[in-house]
């Protein structure tokens, strides 16, 4: 009986093959299971959940919301009565703030290990500041951040304070933002999703290839499209006010 191994380049190919075919179809449907998409794809139920979880490129997939507790609806109508006041009183705040979900529309960065507070300080420190010094944005930007575990880091606040004083925006930050609310910032509910689709529709067989392809796309953006997509974030809080807190499904 033969027990020939596989060639380490043809296992890389059908890796690379397999995770293309899978996101692109979490792409088209980011609801379906992992059953449907073995039975669709032909690849082991087990083998695509691999590919999901263990392919080091942080491909999950996506939801269009995400469960609100009791007492995140308080929180969020709080949030966009606070902001939607503040965009009144300043015109150009909406132009100012950063969005930000584990790194910045600026760059892309490229996180190489699990994203902790000292792998996020990191991106603060080298990346995030000498990019905003660069482009002369210091002191007028606001940095928004979730409620992820790395952003609660202590070195991390200190760090905003120190770097923003009040202007920025995060979980026990001077601008409280509200838990489990993606559909309020601006690279969840649009930007994801955009480069997402561009990018998983190339042929690509290795990780350098797919960080080219998502740089070519981030960079391909146009201003007016970037500015379009950040100014509906007022039209966004006032549609979760009139949900009285609750979810904006994502358009």
């Amino acid at each position: 009986m033969l027990n020939r191994k596989r060639p380490q380049g043809e296992k890389k190919t059908r890796f690379w093959e397999n995770l293309q075919t899978v996101t692109r179809l979490l792409v088209h449907d980011p609801e379906k299971s992992t059953r449907r998409l073995a039975y669709e794809t032909g690849i082991a139920k087990t083998t695509v959940q691999r590919l999901i979880k263990d392919s080091g490129l942080r491909v999950t997939r996506p939801t269009r919301v995400q469960q609100l507790k009791p007492e995140d609806y308080p929180k969020r109508i709080q949030f966009s009565n606070e902001m939607i006041a503040r965009f009144q009183a300043d015109d150009n705040l909406v132009d100012n703030i950063m969005w930000t979900d584990d790194g910045g529309i600026i760059g892309p960065y490229f996180f190489e290990s699990t994203v902790d507070g000292k792998a996020y300080i990191k991106l603060l420190q080298e990346f995030a500041r000498p990019s905003l010094e660069q482009h002369n944005l210091m002191g007028t930007i606001y940095w928004q951040q979730d409620g992820a575990p790395a952003h609660w880091a202590k070195v991390v606040r200190e760090f905003l304070n120190q770097t923003f004083d009040r202007n920025w925006i995060g979980s026990d930050g001077p601008s409280n933002w509200p838990p489990r609310s993606p559909d309020l910032t601006v690279p969840d509910f649009w930007l994801w999703g955009r480069i997402k689709q561009k990018v998983f529709a190339k042929d690509m067989k290795t990780n350098e290839e797919l960080k080219a392809a998502i740089k070519f796309e981030i960079e391909s953006l146009c201003p007016q499209e970037i500015t379009r997509a950040c100014q509906r974030v007022p039209h966004r809080l006032k549609r979760c006010l009139e949900n009285d807190g609750g979810n904006i499904v994502y358009e």
